[in-house]
């Protein structure tokens, strides 16, 4: 701090992060009244330094110079217990009875070097003895716990003496009974200041038996009087009145801020639509037969609402099936946005939704549609933070942090949703004899509709809130404030980046082409001289690309970790968002398919004559145009197969072998029987005839046999 007053404002930031800050003197006043500077004397006397030596910078209180010496003693024996783990000992009674010796050693060694200046004990040294083993390990634990902290080791402070500490106690009895006052069977004052005498009078009785003090006894009306002095009236008006009437009575919010602009802070939510809808479009419910259409289920829908509160103004909106991150990325970009084509499309004339704004700052709830991790990495929150925002996470289930958006939900179900179809109300009770599912005809198309009209409705009514203007008019007012900036509107690589979905995509010689629209620029044409192991798509063809679905100007490129921009060939893209070009494509498909069955009767003519007159010729001059005759395909169907299968042998089963022996021969070629004779026998030629055997050279070595008679051998005849 410094007295000179022409030294200008300097942040100086030091090692260790701690930051100083020159003051003027007449700044010295304003911060103490604000109780933005505190004083601290006696931050440097001797006391307070010796303190700090021994604590650090974390100084509690001043402790002497034994207690000092004590913690000193303590912490080295923790740190040689330390010491010698590392080395082996185990933290057990027996693994520290191995090394207590040298334990004894070192702490000997050290008090007679700390309190007597030598380096070796001797008789005459008062020194302190090793603690019991079981202490040395407490120690050694605590001081670990602590991460090596040695004010672990300094005794608690004592408790002053309260002279009055029996008035305390007496006041402390009295007080038990006058709290039954706070009890939901509404018991009167009269009656509890009544009930309080009585229990004064025997508690006194008891006291006196017993020897203790009296309690003072007072009378019953100043009992009475004593409720309203010392009950605490929340718990009074809880316990006898209920919750909900004693936060209206004592609950207090701070209301949002009267110098607000558009876009310093905008309120995010999710909302389950108080309406029973159908699950399916309205194209697919005109399809569909009675019997399916009572098959479709009946649903209810989310949506996420984006609304800023200098301007009650509502800035975008998503319907999904459930919270989710996608739909508060859809709503929040839609905040960047000229939504004035969708009141068009449903029809509406005279109403502009042109308003887009720069968001200082997004409030939500923690809520699973902004992330679970809201501050850790979570799309939505990252997101926030691209666009030049910061994000504000209340605590979810306390609607009234949020009071601006719960109150646009209100007015949606009293002022909306209960003149719909399947309308289920925030409150049973109220519901009287609707049957909203029975009532349910609405389908995503007639809800989206009736959404965007009602917010149409929302946005050019009076608001109470804005002192009865009307959102878009308090817009139009705040606009003009010289501080309002829209130059600081994000750029459409950043809403790109932040808000949109990664897709995949293919490129070629093209460029990229995405949903029929081709990309390029001076980094893909260089990609295509480069090796395959360089390019982004690695030489698969594919890519992945982020694009905004808002606007289809411009896509993003994966690069490695970076994010290329590549703007579209056609610049009518611009601004175009997703579901506008696909309306545009199919609405493109339709005016083809019928200007084509405009013209399919003079097609039809012309075809029909040029493909009769073709036929004519061909057959006049006897040329066949179709290819194949019947015949020609018949031989070759036989030629597709010809000559395979010769080195297959066929396969004979047990069954069907046949013994050769016991069945006879069959030679190759009379599978089916011998052959049958001839009418002219011409034996002299024919091979197959067996002549009878004639006389060989062998022939005198064999015995001379004769062939047996019957009745006879040849023995008879020897005889």
């Amino acid at each position: 701090m410094t007295n000179n007053p022409q030294t200008p404002d300097l942040t100086i930031t030091h090692v260790g992060g701690a930051h100083a800050r020159n003051f003027r003197v007449e700044e010295i006043d304003h911060l103490i009244e604000g109780e933005l500077l505190v004083i601290d004397r006696g931050y440097h006397s001797i006391a307070r330094q010796t303190d700090r030596s021994l604590y650090g910078d974390d100084e509690t209180r001043t402790v002497g110079k034994n207690e000092r010496v004590r913690i000193d003693r303590i912490t080295y024996l923790a740190r040689r217990m330390e010491h010698y783990h590392r080395v082996g000992m185990r933290l057990t009674i027996d693994g520290v009875h191995e090394f207590v010796a040298a334990i004894e050693e070192d702490y000997r060694n050290y008090q007679s070097l700390a309190l007597y200046g030598t380096l070796k004990p001797n008789s005459t040294q008062n020194l302190k003895p090793l603690p019991a083993i079981t202490t040395l390990l407490d120690y050694y634990r605590k001081f670990r716990r602590a991460g090596q902290d040695h004010r672990v080791f300094m005794r608690p402070k004592k408790r002053p003496t309260d002279l009055l500490m029996q008035e305390a106690e007496d006041l402390r009895f009295v007080l038990i009974h006058l709290y039954d006052y706070a009890d939901s069977r509404r018991i009167s004052k009269k009656d509890v200041g009544e009930n309080t005498v009585k229990a004064v009078l025997a508690e006194n009785e008891r006291r006196t038996a017993a020897g203790y003090p009296r309690i003072k006894l007072r009378s019953a009306d100043r009992y009475t009087r004593w409720i309203d002095e010392y009950l605490d009236p929340f718990v009074v008006a809880v316990q006898r009145d209920g919750l909900a009437i004693a936060m209206k009575k004592f609950g207090s919010v701070d209301k949002p801020a009267e110098n607000l602009l558009p876009g310093s802070q905008v309120q995010f939510d999710a909302w389950q639509i108080h309406v029973v809808t159908l699950d399916t479009t309205l194209d697919q419910w005109r399809r569909m037969t009675d019997e399916e259409r009572r098959k479709v289920p009946r649903v209810r829908r989310w949506i996420v609402v984006a609304i800023d509160v200098a301007t009650r103004l509502i800035l975008g909106f998503a319907i999904c099936r459930n919270p989710n991150q996608a739909a508060s990325l859809e709503a929040l970009r839609m905040c960047f946005k000229d939504k004035t084509p969708l009141l068009r499309r449903i029809g509406l004339k005279h109403s502009d939704w042109f308003h887009r704004v720069p968001i200082d700052m997004v409030v939500t709830d923690s809520g699973s549609e902004f992330g679970k991790h809201p501050f850790g990495g979570a799309a939505f929150g990252e997101a926030v933070r691209r666009l030049t925002g910061s994000l504000m996470n209340t605590v979810a289930g306390v609607p009234k942090l949020r009071g601006v958006i719960e109150r646009l939900f209100l007015t949606w179900d009293l002022k909306w949703a209960r003149k719909q179809p399947g309308y289920t109300s925030h409150n049973p009770q109220k519901l009287n004899d609707r049957k909203p599912h029975l009532e349910a005809c609405l389908t995503d198309d007639d809800l989206h509709l009736q959404v965007v009209s009602f917010i149409a409705d929302y946005n050019n009514s009076p608001h109470r809130g804005i002192g009865g203007s009307t959102p878009d008019g308090k817009w139009a007012e705040l606009t003009k404030d010289p501080l309002y900036d829209p130059s600081m509107m994000p750029q459409p690589k950043d809403l790109r980046e932040a808000c949109g979905v990664f897709k995949e995509a293919t490129i070629s010689e093209d460029g990229i082409r995405f949903e029929n629209v081709n990309y390029s620029n001076a980094f893909l044409r260089a990609q295509r001289l480069a090796p395959k192991v360089e390019r982004i798509d690695r030489g698969t063809g594919k890519v992945e690309i982020k694009v905004d679905l808002m606007d289809l100007g411009a896509i993003s490129v994966r690069s490695g970790e970076d994010m290329i921009s590549v703007p579209c060939k056609d610049t009518g893209m611009i601004g175009m968002s997703l579901a506008d070009w696909r309306e545009r494509k199919a609405r493109q498909r339709a005016d083809a398919r019928a200007d084509a069955d405009k013209h399919s009767l003079a097609r039809n003519e012309a075809r029909d004559k040029w493909e009769g007159e073709t036929a004519a010729i061909t057959k006049s001059a006897g040329v066949n145009t179709r290819g194949l005759t019947l015949s020609e395909i018949g031989r070759s169907a036989l030629e597709v197969n010809m000559g395979n299968g010769h080195d297959a042998k066929p396969y004979i089963g047990r069954d069907e072998h046949q013994d050769p022996i016991m069945t006879g021969f069959s030679l190759s070629g009379e599978e089916e029987g011998p052959p049958q004779p001839e009418t002219v026998e011409t034996t002299d030629n024919d091979p197959n005839i067996v002549k009878p055997d004639g006389p060989n050279s062998l022939d005198r070595y064999r015995a001379k046999i004769k062939p047996r008679s019957s009745g006879h051998s040849w023995k008879d005849e020897q005889k």
